[in-house]
């Protein structure tokens, strides 16, 4: 059974994004304004909310050994994470329990998968986190390959694969290769920025780049790429992988 296990480091850190701090702390002074005692109230209902919409899709979800997949895993399989870790309490609102009570979907991340031709399994993210990038060997915050295995593996969260129902043709999983080599921008760590990106908008430009079918919104978040949003005639359902 997978467990629904939350690790917030601190009320306020100077990790993570300030503008997401500012923004949080706004929006809660405004309602203790006007609500007192009953934003605790409320709390308590968008938390139960958050725990009730995890544990739901978690039942929905089939779980399999990475052993069992690793072989089988393409490029243009789409990897879906959900953290159980926050910088603080603003991030955890804003990153967490906000999107997943307005969309009622848990996934806080995303990339894609890409084999490359030597055989080696990697995940292409856009990440917060600064940690090795397998394209400019050093360690990068923003988007990079990463490790499949060593990414999946020591996640502090869970993580489901969604298979490609069609696999995609050569020509396609170069023009992969090549807007995974030139696409490199920082992560979207100042919300009015455009020359940033997070991790759902990272995925969706370099699909559409490669000519594949992409997410034609505005505003994207992880959960657009979950089954249960849709994208069920170009991606399987969502399975967990376990170690």
């Amino acid at each position: 059974m997978t467990v629904i296990k939350e690790k917030v480091d601190a009320i306020v850190s100077k990790k993570g994004s300030i503008q997401v701090k500012i923004l949080v702390l706004i929006v809660l002074l405004i309602l203790s304004y006007f609500m007192s005692w009953k934003i605790f109230i409320l709390f308590f209902l968008l938390l139960s909310f958050y725990v009730v919409v995890c544990c739901k899709m978690l039942e929905k979800m089939d779980t399999i050994k990475y052993n069992d997949i690793k072989d089988t895993i393409k490029t243009g399989d789409i990897v879906l994470f959900k953290t159980n870790h926050s910088y603080d309490v603003p991030e955890f609102l804003y990153y967490r329990l906000a999107p997943t009570d307005l969309s009622a979907n848990m996934w806080s991340h995303v990339g894609l998968a890409i084999r490359c031709p030597k055989n080696i399994l990697y995940i292409w993210e856009a990440s917060e986190d600064p940690s090795w990038d397998y394209m400019t060997e050093s360690s990068t915050s923003g988007t990079k390959l990463s490790n499949f295995e060593c990414r999946v593996r020591n996640y502090n969260g869970i993580v489901a694969h969604r298979k490609i129902l069609k696999p995609l043709n050569d020509n396609q999983i170069q023009k992969i290769y090549e807007a995974a080599r030139i696409t490199k921008t920082p992560f979207k760590r100042d919300l009015l920025s455009d020359n940033q990106l997070n991790c759902a908008e990272a995925i969706n430009i370099l699909l559409q780049q490669s000519g594949i079918q992409y997410i034609d919104k505005n505003l994207i978040t992880p959960g657009d790429f979950s089954y249960f949003n849709g994208n069920d005639d170009i991606w399987d359902k969502e399975v967990l992988i376990s170690f």
